[in-house]
């Protein structure tokens, strides 16, 4: 009796003081199994209320009180009942371009196995954003006859043949898990009555609640697709049941206003993950707590765990899924934890400086410093490929200035892209946007929960704003040439490329150059933590990255801007065409080559031949002729960009006998050389010398040492 009164107390209340529910569309479009294929159907079959005998007249009466669905209503959608069915075909629920003709499907109780052609159509259904309804019974054989739907949909839950006897009226344990429909816009759903249920085997699924007695599930829920699938183990929708608890009550009456949804103009599907929800107990997802890149080893200005670091990576796993790659190269699932394991291979220490305090920082094949290579996530597809030929592969990222004209264009096409926004507390976090509502984007934000089903989150729900410079990151599936050079630096080391042609790109001064074709600079701050409080950014803190996108063969001068009490802190990443990678650390400025022999070569692209086409170089120690040495350079290096005045030869430091050498092809590679002459006596080389180098700088000042082997005779 309490319970009905209190049922009677909530009534009044949604009508008085109702909780509005805004959506955009103004009807739910309901549909479901016809009498006799359901015997708790909620319409009759010409459409008209139910008679007497369905049991389901409360439940009708209650979805046309214009108290609760109108404009005035709760939820301000109406609910209207299409004609319901004795079978499903194709096309019923939901078109072939992927619109629903009708929002719920309550199919209830079914007293025949789905056919395949339902089981197609109820799929798509859940796929596009449809509600379904579907439920077993303990009083009669109901509930196994789903079990092909539960196969089509890849889950792994099922209903028994076990019939679990437990009396008329028992209620369930309160919910152990929080659902759209248990914390709904009339109010939170506690126990629920039911009576004799068919055995519900949750696997998939998430279990919502279990009968008292038995400690076996009668309620499952999860999201599929777009949409959403309910199962109960027994028709707790019934006349019976609402009557007497208006736990029942609201539970059905949340489900149906999930059908009223307001979806964005423009939304891609993208599937979505989080590197970690407060309280950050380990549970969902898993990998919060785990290490992010090498942060127990290095000072990260994020912290060390996934939780803490992981929006670029757990973006980069979004948008992995969305293109389906669904497996990676060691034969493991998609997911940031998966990602961040990869992205770490390769790691190694290095030491720099940075205003004069020594800093230990790692990197690896996908991580600087904590940020993220974005070319490793391209690699990882690619790898995978390798395993799975089926899956796609991801050409290399391209970086763009924010602009809303821009980033909608992407979404037209259905390219979602990785924005780099700041927070409300001034740092710097990513997002993957995957629609656009008018003016506003729309966003899977790994930082935060997702919004209940049929709503969706923008920037402006946390306050968060595209940040400026090359904010945007995407990707797009292709089968290209990989090859690339990719310089990054811990700020505030900055660094200068400079081409073969005398082309610049980087910091020169205090001007940002991009003259090198298809390069790039950029600067990527610090990543923010979600959960930290008190200072969370100091300006300037993050990695430069200088990028090359398919270099070709050729060697570079690369600068390094070391200022007062800041040294290292620089890796340079090469990659072939095939995408097989490497990375090297620098110190110090130097001539960087690609698409050699080597993926990634340091030093000048040259051999010392002394006595050129003479197999054994025989050094007379008291010879005062002259002895030609040969400078054989290789990756079409230039010799106009030698400083042959600064050469040297020998321990002696010889200089050349002529202020010009000659340049010759010497190894007949159609590539010029250089001949050099020097004084034998004055090269300085004795008994016990074995090597004889030539050390210069080019014409940028960067320094050279090659050497060549040499047998001294007295």
């Amino acid at each position: 009796m309490l319970k009905q009164y209190v049922f009677l107390i909530f009534a009044l209340l949604a009508l008085v003081f109702p909780k509005k529910l805004y959506a955009e569309e103004s009807v739910i479009r309901v549909t479901g199994f016809n009498f006799p294929r359901n015997r708790f159907a909620l319409v009759h079959p010409q459409g008209l209320p139910p008679p007497l005998m369905y049991g389901t007249r409360i439940l009708y009466g209650l979805l046309k009180e214009p108290g609760y669905f109108g404009n005035s209503g709760t939820v301000t959608c109406s609910v209207e009942f299409t004609p319901f069915v004795d079978k499903v075909v194709s096309g019923a629920l939901v078109t072939q371009d992927g619109k629903l003709v009708v929002d719920v499907f309550f199919g209830g109780l079914s007293n025949i196995e789905l056919s395949s052609e339902e089981v197609i159509e109820l799929k798509s259904f859940l796929t596009s954003g449809g509600v379904l309804y579907i439920s077993g019974y303990g009083g009669e054989n109901s509930g196994p006859q789903y079990n092909t739907l539960f196969e089509g949909l890849g889950l792994s839950d099922y209903f028994s043949y076990d019939v679990m006897s437990v009396g008329p009226y028992v209620q369930s344990e309160t919910p152990s898990v929080q659902t759209p429909i248990i914390d709904g816009p009339f109010g939170y759903v506690e126990e629920l009555l039911h009576g004799n249920f068919r055995r519900l085997v949750v696997n998939s699924m998430s279990g919502v609640a279990r009968s008292k007695l038995f400690n076996e599930y009668i309620l499952s829920e999860t999201a599929y697709g777009k949409g959403y699938l309910i199962v109960t183990a027994d028709r707790i929708y019934i006349d019976d049941y609402i009557r007497r608890d208006n736990d029942n009550y609201n539970y059905f009456l949340n489900l149906f206003a999930l059908g009223c949804k307001h979806q964005p103009e423009k939304e891609i599907s993208v599937p979505s993950f989080k590197q970690g929800i407060s309280p950050y107990d380990g549970v969902e997802p898993y990998w919060e707590n785990f290490i992010y890149d090498q942060g127990d080893k290095q000072d990260l200005w994020c912290g060390e765990t996934m939780n803490e670091c992981g929006c670029v990576v757990t973006s980069a796993a979004m948008i992995l899924k969305k293109y389906g790659v669904n497996m990676g190269p060691y034969n493991e699932e998609v997911n940031p934890d998966s990602l961040n394991r990869f992205l770490g291979l390769f790691g190694a220490s290095h030491s720099a400086t940075r205003d004069e305090i020594p800093l230990t920082y790692y990197s690896s094949l996908g991580y600087m410093y904590g940020n993220v290579v974005w070319d490793a996530v391209g690699w990882y597809s690619l790898f995978a490929r390798d395993h799975y030929p089926s899956q796609t592969i991801l050409d290399q990222p391209i970086y763009e200035k924010y602009s809303l004209f821009s980033v909608k264009d992407h979404i037209d096409k259905g390219i979602p892209v990785i924005l780099k926004v700041k927070t409300l507390r001034g740092g710097f976090h990513w997002v993957v946007v995957k629609g656009y509502d008018g003016e506003r984007l729309v966003i899977n934000d790994p930082a935060t929960p997702d919004p209940s089903f049929g709503r969706f989150s923008t920037l402006e729900d946390f306050g968060y704003v595209p940040a400026s410079g090359r904010s945007v990151v995407y990707f797009i599936p292709a089968n290209t040439d990989y090859s690339s050079l990719i310089v990054k630096t811990i700020s505030p080391i900055q660094v200068l490329l400079v081409d073969n042609f005398g082309r610049k790109t980087g910091q020169e001064n205090t001007e940002v150059v991009e003259e090198i074709p298809e390069s790039v600079y950029l600067f990527n701050e610090a990543q923010e933590n979600p959960g930290r409080v008190g200072v969370l950014y100091t300006l300037g803190e993050g990695t430069y990255e200088l990028k090359v996108y398919r270099p070709g063969s050729g060697c570079y001068e690369l600068f390094v801007n070391e200022t007062a009490g800041n040294t290292g802190g620089v890796v340079v990443y090469g990659a072939n065409s095939q995408g097989q990678a490497e990375l090297k650390s620098l110190n110090k400025s130097d001539i960087v080559c690609v698409g050699g022999n080597e993926i990634l070569d340091f030093g000048i692209p040259a051999n010392l031949d002394v006595k050129p086409g003479v197999e054994t170089n025989l050094w007379y120690m008291n010879n005062k002729c002259v002895t030609p040495v040969g400078m054989i350079l290789r990756n079409g290096f230039d010799y106009r960009r030698l400083d042959f005045s600064s050469f040297e030869f020998g321990p002696g430091r010889a200089k050349m006998i002529h202020e010009t050498p000659k340049i010759i092809d010497l190894d007949g590679d159609n590539n010029l050389d250089v001949l050099m002459y020097f004084e034998t006596e004055k090269v300085g080389l004795g008994i016990g010398n074995t090597r004889a180098c030539l050390i210069g700088k080019s014409r940028g000042g960067i320094d050279f040492e090659i050497c060549d082997n040499v047998q001294i005779v007295q």
